[in-house]
This record gives C-alpha cells, sequence and structure tokens, in this order.
C-alpha cells in the first residue's frame, strides 16, 4: 500500500475527515483504533493529504505494514488500548478525534464512558458508526441472547472472533484483560441517532454534520451514519 493510496479506504469516512478539515483547520487530530483493516490509512490521508501538522494514531493492535506507513508518514503511534493511553487522557488536548466503527464495539469502558472522558480534551468529534435505525433507542447486542444476537450482527457463530462469547464468555482474556464477552472485537451495541446525539448534547457539544454514509448492506437493521460535533455555544448544522 502506497502512502497517498486511498482505494482502499472509505470514501465516506474521507469525506467526513475532508469537511471537517475545511470547516476547522485542525492543527491536530487523534484517530482512535484506526489500524484494523486500513494500516492506519485515515490517519495517514489526515496528514499526507489535508496536511494537519500533529497527528497521533491510537491502537492496541498493531500490523507491521501501519507502523512503517504511519512512521514514513509522520504520524505518532500510540501502542496501547484506549483506556490505558495517557497521551489522549492526560498529557493533550485534541482539535479533532476520529471514532471510526469504533463505538459499537467498546464495554468497559464502554461507548458513553470513553465520549465523556474525551470530552474534555477534545474540541470536534469525527464519528463514523453503524447505527441501530430498527427502533428509537439502542441497548447492548449480547442483552438479546445468543441466537437473537446472531441475528441481527453481520457475523455467524462460526467466526473465529465470536467462537469465544459462546465457548466461555465469563473467561477473563489474558491480553485484554477483560471477560470474552467485554471483548471489543465483537459487536456490542446498537446505538441509535437518538442515542449518540443526546449523550453529546449532554456533554456540551453540538450537532454540526449528520449524514447516511452511501449504501450499507451487511445488515438492515444498521445503517452507517458520520457525525461531525463541536463543543460551541452557538451550533451550526450542515446537512
Amino acid at each position: 500500500m502506497e502512502l497517498n493510496d486511498t482505494k482502499h479506504l472509505d470514501p465516506s469516512k474521507v469525506e467526513l475527515l475532508c469537511l471537517a478539515n475545511e470547516l476547522y483547520q485542525f492543527k491536530s487530530l487523534c484517530d482512535i483504533g484506526g489500524v484494523w483493516g486500513v494500516d492506519g490509512g485515515y490517519s495517514i490521508y489526515a496528514k499526507s493529504v489535508l496536511g494537519i501538522p500533529d497527528v497521533t494514531l491510537i491502537d492496541s493492535h498493531w500490523t507491521e505494514e501501519s507502523r512503517v506507513l504511519c512512521r514514513h508518514s509522520g504520524v505518532e503511534i500510540e501502542e496501547n488500548f484506549f483506556n490505558l493511553s495517557k497521551v489522549v487522557c492526560d498529557q493533550q488536548s485534541w482539535g479533532a478525534v476520529c471514532l471510526f466503527h469504533f463505538l459499537l464495539h467498546q464495554v468497559s469502558p464502554d461507548w458513553r464512558e470513553i465520549l465523556r472522558i474525551l470530552s474534555n480534551k477534545v474540541t470536534c468529534f469525527l464519528i463514523n458508526n453503524p447505527q441501530w435505525i430498527k427502533d428509537k433507542t439502542g441497548f447492548r447486542l449480547l442483552d438479546l441472547g445468543v441466537e437473537n444476537y446472531f441475528s441481527f450482527v453481520p457475523h455467524d457463530k462460526s467466526d473465529p472472533s465470536y467462537k469465544k462469547i459462546l465457548e466461555s464468555p465469563f473467561e477473563i482474556d489474558e491480553f485484554h484483560q477483560k471477560a470474552n464477552r467485554d471483548l471489543h472485537h465483537i459487536w456490542q451495541w446498537a446505538i441509535t441517532n437518538d442515542d449518540l446525539i443526546d449523550c453529546m448534547k449532554a456533554l456540551g457539544f453540538h450537532l454540526v454534520y449528520m449524514r447516511p454514509s452511501g449504501v450499507w448492506d451487511h445488515n438492515e437493521n444498521f445503517q452507517d451514519f458520520g457525525f461531525i460535533f463541536e463543543k460551541t455555544n452557538e451550533p451550526r448544522c450542515r446537512n
């Protein structure tokens, strides 16, 4: 993969990055969980194409290719779990944070707690997430029970990442120090647009932009949405 190769990136996420950068001309951006499937591609794009001066990517599961590409492009890397990362939580504030297909996987801390932790350090949130569109209120998917769970997520019981929750859901995973059912490898949450908007409003952020992210055919109960939330006294909406 070349540094400026965007063919492997989701155009809707790239568009979200470009729009946000156009609106705010960020000096700093933190991409959390942006290695899987793209080898840090959105961080690299933010740094190399958009020219954001200070870009950091935090992830707990790195590939050698992602390390090389990020370092070559000037992206700072942090190999850690989010809840243990001192870069975001203790030491630095950010113009923006990217949470792309991240929130629905998070338990202990859960997605609301992650947003709360970041809210004191971030001016703008860029979020792309498969949102639950079947009901007005979201929930934890595992609360449905195993059979119903697999009827709603775009995976099946044979998927290696999901076998642990069937065979030993409460066994502690040594690497993550969490129960198998709390690992971020699996779909954890059905989050609705109202859930997310209300949570962000309570944290002092206004919705600036919300848009379905193209056609998403993995599961009829979810739809990808892109969001921009800004910490401001005067909300500016753009559809």
